[in-house]
């Protein structure tokens, strides 16, 4: 993907990663699999939490896709990550 910026927002954008590395297919695959089985073996509100790593772009119908999680997480986690950001505990 090409992206155009003035080098300041490019260096704030990525500052604490280094754009030497590339992660292959079969790594990201294991990344992947790895968040989703993390995500099957965590508690429910956990669960909401890490829905909040989803793509800002994906709706409540991809994320339930994704991670066969209910509607009402999927929506909870968008309105979590919306109002708290990402990684954000969810308030009981």
């Amino acid at each position: 993907m090409l992206k155009l910026c003035c080098s300041t927002t490019c260096e704030e954008e990525n500052s604490g990663r280094s754009d030497d590395l590339k992660l292959s297919a079969s790594d990201s695959d294991t990344l992947i699999e790895g968040l989703q089985a993390l995500f099957n073996h965590s508690s429910g509100s956990e669960r909401i939490r890490l829905l909040t790593l989803a793509p800002p772009s994906w709706g409540r119908k991809t994320i339930v896709d994704f991670f066969r999680c209910t509607q009402h997480q999927a929506r909870a986690a968008i309105e979590l990550r919306l109002t708290d950001g990402i990684l954000a505990f969810p308030v009981s």
